[in-house]
């Protein structure tokens, strides 16, 4: 907040509006054994940007309170994050990323009810990274399905409620020379008046009121961990090491983060089955029509077909295989085919080339011919014989030449 202050002072632009955080985007974190992919978010981001089958990491970090501010998001923020997370179908889990020493009562119940919520059909897992989760933060992390340390340092705890108070009056008396009253109504008769009695050395209301928080978040803690506790050593608002936290059944071991979101992974059972399925069936969208089939059984393994599926399989791989064979004929009928056209082509110019040379002759005058001697006539007599017949005339050779070439 100091560096928006500085700015202030200097006279430069500040934007309120703009995301608590630089990149509010979901962003790629690991993938689980099976390659199911995980991402962190934000209350900002962009949830319908999350592929299939996703675990969403959320953190909760700092000192908790109920509503956000320029630079922090609050439990509300949160809460509504973690029901469009579980109202999101590409998400199978979530995991929640904690490290907090608490904070305000009011908006933790809200958490904690909204992280229930929605393990009732999708499982959310808690863990501390290297960190703590005491007071409030223990409140909303056994809300949590299970809850993990990743750190043998990590402490649990704090199970317990307080309030400060300071005789600000007398402060600014002594310090300040400042007298400040505090005048209440006739009316308001009981208006701070636990504060006042406290600080005038009777803080019994005080702590009656603090009694009954403390009781609802040891009960909601019993509640939240059920017959994992182990023992009521814990309810004193002392801290603890994960391995004294998980003894006593506060949390559910430690783990390393990967194999906390291969959990998740295993707690989504059905839920990414289902849908591994799907994704299974649609890959192999040419066998299913095939086998005429919409989808396959997928068991441990691989898939299982019927009889039916089957013989459908078979019956196109036999049609396809006609086809193949058909397909591997066809370039020798092509390459005849070819040369049958071109042959046909050949003697077809050739013939036109022929009738042209006929017509031509036909118009072309016959000449007086040449007189050949004929056997049986009179040697006086001749018979003029035509050029078209003579087998030595010029155009009768021409036309022979032309019947050899060809």
């Amino acid at each position: 907040m100091l560096p928006t202050v500085f700015r202030l002072t200097k006279g430069e632009d500040v934007s309120f509006g703009e995301s608590k955080i630089k990149d509010p985007e979901a962003s790629f974190v690991a993938a689980t054994k099976s390659n199911v992919p995980v991402y962190s978010v934000y209350p900002d981001s962009n949830l319908s940007a999350l592929p299939q089958n996703s675990i969403a990491v959320v953190g909760i970090s700092g000192p908790l309170m109920k509503a956000g501010g320029f630079c922090s998001y609050g439990m509300m923020d949160i809460a509504n994050l973690i029901t469009r997370l579980g109202n999101n179908d590409n998400v199978i889990g979530i995991a929640i990323d904690i490290d907090s020493p608490g904070g305000q009562v009011y908006g933790t119940t809200l958490l904690s009810d909204t992280i229930r919520n929605v393990n009732a059909w999708k499982p959310v897992i808690g863990f501390v990274n290297d960190g703590m989760a005491a007071s409030a933060a223990m409140w909303i992390g056994t809300s949590c399905r299970e809850l993990y340390a990743t750190k043998r340092t990590d402490k649990f705890g704090s199970i317990g409620v307080y309030t400060t108070i300071a005789d600000w009056n007398g402060h600014y008396k002594e310090y300040f020379k400042l007298h400040v009253e505090d005048i209440y109504a006739p009316q308001s008769t009981e208006k701070n008046k636990e504060y006042a009695d406290a600080l005038a050395g009777d803080d019994k209301e005080l702590k009656e009121d603090l009694s009954v928080l403390a009781e609802q978040f040891i009960a909601t803690i019993h509640a939240n961990r059920g017959d994992r506790i182990k023992s009521e050593d814990w309810n004193t608002g002392k801290m603890f090491y994960a391995p004294a936290a998980k003894k006593m059944g506060l949390i559910d071991g430690i783990k390393s983060v990967s194999e906390i979101f291969d959990r998740i992974e295993s707690l989504a059972g059905s839920r990414i089955t289902s849908t591994k399925n799907n994704s299974k069936n649609m890959a192999f969208t040419k066998t299913l029509t095939a086998a005429a089939s919409e989808s396959f059984a997928v068991v441990e393994g691989g898939f299982l077909l019927t009889e039916e599926q089957l013989n459908s399989i078979e019956a196109r791989l036999e049609t396809a295989e006609q086809s193949a064979e058909a397909a591997a004929k066809l370039p020798g009928v092509e390459t005849a085919l070819e040369a049958a056209t071109k042959k046909a082509d050949d003697s077809a110019a050739k013939i036109t080339e022929l009738e042209a040379e006929l017509k031509e002759f036909r118009s072309a005058a016959s000449g007086d011919g040449t007189q050949l001697p004929i056997a049986g006539d009179t040697p006086n007599e001749s018979k003029k014989v035509r050029s078209y017949n003579d087998p030595n005339s010029a155009i009768n050779k021409k036309a022979d030449r032309r019947l050899a070439r060809s």
